[in-house]
């Protein structure tokens, strides 16, 4: 990978193929049939605003995000955390120092935090509180008003909700 060795590494699972940069350009690197160097393109995706490209492997395309081909091949995950989080809410911000590791709860924290989910009403941290309440017999109108929540929200987060025993053995 001699002709881009200083701006981007290649991507692990993909070596030979493909590389990434530090901020989150995808090359195809030069190869059998490929015979130059070229930057991927990006590939809508209809459901969020993050970034993705088409990548083949043995035959195989797939779609792949931009953010988490970065944090994989730059960012160390010592701790084996699921998520990549954007620090500054900007899904299309790929850059290696606007991303970070995270758990989904930390994911969730941040983004209610920063304001990401307008229409979220209770911190990811009170959920717990709301579920043990209702559970414990508070009646569900009692439990709305000492959150700001409406009842209908507090039996949809009982209904939704998942206590963290049941998600650990999930």
């Amino acid at each position: 990978m001699e002709l881009i060795s200083d701006a981007a590494k290649e991507i692990p699972g993909f070596e030979g193929l493909y590389a990434v940069t530090r901020n989150g350009v995808v090359y195809s690197l030069p190869r059998r049939g490929v015979k130059k160097l070229k930057i991927m393109k990006h590939v809508k995706n209809m459901k969020a605003d993050y970034i993705r490209v088409k990548l083949s492997c043995n035959g195989e395309d797939d779609l792949y995000y931009v953010h988490r081909l970065v944090a994989e091949t730059y960012i160390p995950n010592p701790e084996c955390k699921p998520m990549v989080n954007h620090i500054d809410g900007d899904k299309t911000n790929n850059r290696i120092e606007n991303l970070e590791w995270v758990t989904r709860l930390e994911n969730q924290i941040h983004a209610f935090e920063t304001g990401l989910y307008p229409n979220c009403k209770i911190h990811p941290l009170k959920k717990n509180e709301v579920y043990d309440l209702v559970k414990s017999g508070m009646p569900i109108k009692d439990v709305a008003e000492r959150y700001g929540m409406t009842p209908g929200g507090v039996r949809s987060l009982v209904r939704r909700y998942r206590p963290e025993e049941q998600r650990m053995a999930a």
